[in-house]
């Protein structure tokens, strides 16, 4: 990236001061960067902030300045990439729709090099149709580059999708997009990629099994590991269908079904393993479930201190899967563990029967929740050699298993 010219364009929203931290990241790749402001961001971040990091003007105003060529103009012409974080719901849909009203907007419209929008909004907002129908059309008319958002903790104090995705996701994008390595359909598809019309089958988030109408048994899977798996297969061209217990948002390109309990999973699978050539079961399955069910919510009473609650084993699907899977398909699961990580993880291979199976301990930095991991391949005829995939963003974690998963398995055929 070096002296390579970014236009990034700040929008008027509470993650705008984590623009400062991309740009900070993108000059140390020595980039040259140049900032544009709307009036809305200047009330979250000022113009100093930029100007320090970036050691460029920054632009706020398109009449402030005595150029020979319109100011828009001169900016697009020595931008290698225009890059829109945060982009707000009101930016996105005054540029879907041609909206020209000040700087940022006008060199939008005008800047026919690669652009990479990275939405930030209240959850309601990001979900909103009218929001999505722009950010397709962004996609599909004019190629824009998506990183979507995350979820988490909102300004509002709410949970849900909407926060800005990860500054080094961001960056990493960047880097791909101005070393020329962007898919160049509309869709994100690579028209050659190693997985093209591979069909695969990803499984994400982690099952609740309910008590009663208000409780129910779960655990700490987001999600977010399984949904950067089935985002980059699409990506590399798979025919990509994901089962998800955890949907703040689903508007992909590809199938997405929506399940709840371990049962509901199970069949989901089951109708599509058949003909699915690669499964990666990331999805945290409970491993019991209540063996009844109580039809309205079970209250305190004077009477009993003490409230007990039978459960029964839940279906394990990776190990019926294993007993069903054909020559030709690759079977791969997850092990989230929190003491002797590799042992349990070599047992979980052997027991289910499995081609490889992706490692991660328990910790608060990392795995559940989090949007960074770190996990071990361990491969059938690997069992002594585990891979270490270092720390990093789940993004990035899954384009490394995509890697080895093509390394390993390249001499897949349709069925």
């Amino acid at each position: 990236m070096e002296n390579k010219k970014i236009l990034l364009g700040v929008s008027g929203g509470i993650a705008a001061y984590k623009a400062c931290e991309l740009a900070s990241l993108l000059v140390k790749e020595k980039a040259q960067i140049y900032t544009i402001l709307t009036q809305s961001a200047t009330q979250f971040i000022t113009p100093l902030s930029f100007k320090t990091i970036t050691y460029n003007p920054v632009y706020i105003n398109q009449f402030d300045y005595e150029l020979v060529e319109p100011l828009h103009i001169e900016l697009c012409q020595k931008a290698d990439l225009l890059i829109l974080a945060p982009a707000t719901a009101n930016l996105i849909a005054k540029i879907a729709n041609g909206i020209c009203d000040d700087l940022l907007t006008t060199i939008a419209c005008a800047y026919k090099g690669p652009v990479l929008l990275a939405p930030a909004m209240n959850t309601n907002m990001w979900e909103n149709p009218i929001t999505q129908e722009n950010i397709k059309k962004l996609q599909e008319k004019l190629n824009y580059q998506i990183v979507l958002p995350a979820s988490g903790e909102l300004a509002c104090r709410t949970v849900g999708i909407g926060k800005l995705a990860p500054i080094e996701e961001i960056a990493q994008k960047a880097k791909s997009l101005i070393s020329g390595q962007n898919p160049e359909t509309p869709d994100c598809k690579l028209k050659n990629g190693k997985l093209n019309d591979i069909k695969v089958l990803i499984t994400a988030g982690g099952t609740r099994e309910p008590i009663d109408p208000v409780r129910f048994i779960g655990n700490r899977s987001s999600g977010k590991m399984g949904l950067a798996l089935a985002d980059e297969a699409y990506e590399r061209g798979a025919n990509t269908i994901l089962i998800t217990t955890n949907a703040p948002n689903t508007e992909r390109p590809y199938k997405v079904i929506v399940v709840e309990t371990a049962h509901q999973l199970q069949e989901a699978v089951e109708n599509y393993f058949d003909t699915s050539q690669i499964l990666i079961m990331s999805a945290a399955v409970s491993d019991f479930k209540p063996i009844q069910f109580f039809n309205s919510k079970i209250k305190k009473t004077t009477t009993d201190s003490d409230w007990h609650l039978a459960l029964t084993r839940s279906p394990d699907i990776l190990e019926t899967l294993g007993r069903l899977k054909k020559d030709g398909q690759v079977l791969i699961g997850f092990a989230a563990e929190s003491e002797n990580l590799l042992k349990n993880a070599r047992k979980k291979l052997e027991n289910k029967k499995l081609d490889l199976i992706i490692a991660n301990e328990v910790r608060p930095e990392i795995g559940f929740a989090s949007d960074y991991n770190e996990v071990y391949l361990i491969s059938r005829d690997r069992l002594q050699e585990p891979k270490l995939l270092p720390k990093t963003t789940k993004t990035e974690i899954s384009k490394q298993i995509w890697g080895f998963i093509e390394e390993k398995f390249l001499n897949l055929k349709q069925n």
